[in-house]
């Protein structure tokens, strides 16, 4: 179900966490063209201001759903979902509000959005309807062909581009937690053959400390970064700890 309702960056590093951030905040770079057109001479000061407005929050959404912030994801799917539905209607809002040619650059970054967020078949359906979306507006605003087939054609290519790295990136994960629920069931496996042998040793006989099967166990435990220790108890009797910790996650 791609990132809906997810924490994509939850127990990544801070490094790889401001990596990844700050490739997303590259590919805003690209809306230079349409945030310098604000000062376009055919905009009034008003309106320059409330398209300015309207152009920070469609980038402060973006920023939030590449991947969904903690904040957003913590309220789950339905939260995501309308945060990613938030984007067209403030694209839309923008060129009916009298916004210049360059704003049709923002459904690149719908397309991108819901390629990444959404399940592939539906990421299709929507990207698809984006791109005949882009074109109806072209040429009811009276667009170049030539226009309007170069912008729909983008729409549709980066939003098929960031549906596979989407996919990438969720098999990705995907293996890595698999890899930890592995490394978490062999330890555990381990845990559990040392506590039968234990069990086994000191039901038929308890050999001096120093023994071979001691030294057996001891290994055992080392190589799951784990200890044995073994010997005479001060108040007599015999002491025996198995200590093995958990992976990382």
């Amino acid at each position: 179900m791609g990132w809906l309702g997810e924490e994509p960056l939850a127990g990544r590093p801070t490094l790889e966490k401001v990596r990844i951030r700050a490739g997303v905040a590259l590919g805003v770079l690209f809306l230079a063209g349409p945030i310098s057109d604000l000062g376009n001479d055919s905009l009034t000061t008003t309106r320059a201001v409330a398209l300015g407005i309207g152009m920070a929050l469609f980038i402060a959404v973006y920023m939030s759903l590449l991947p969904p912030a903690r904040w957003l994801s913590r309220r789950g799917a339905p939260a995501v979902l309308g945060a990613l539905a938030l984007l067209p209607a403030i694209a839309v809002v923008l060129l009916v509000a009298g916004a210049l040619d360059s704003f049709t650059a923002l459904f690149v970054y719908v397309a991108a959005a819901t390629g990444m967020l959404l399940p592939p078949r539906l990421a299709a359906v929507v990207i698809a309807l984006a791109g005949v979306g882009v074109g109806v507006l072209g040429a009811a605003r009276g667009d170049d062909d030539a226009a309007i087939a170069a912008t729909v054609l983008t729409v549709v290519s980066i939003g098929a581009l960031m549906g596979a790295f989407g996919r990438v990136t969720r098999v990705n994960a995907e293996l890595r937690q698999t890899r930890e629920e592995l490394a978490t069931l062999g330890v555990a496996d381990e845990r559990l053959r040392m506590a039968r042998d234990l069990h086994d040793l000191l039901g038929h006989s308890l050999p001096d400390p120093g023994g071979s099967g001691l030294d057996g166990l001891r290994e055992r435990a080392q190589r799951v970064r784990g200890t044995l220790e073994a010997g005479a108890r001060p108040d007599g009797g015999f002491r025996l700890r198995v200590t093995v910790p958990l992976p990382e996650s």
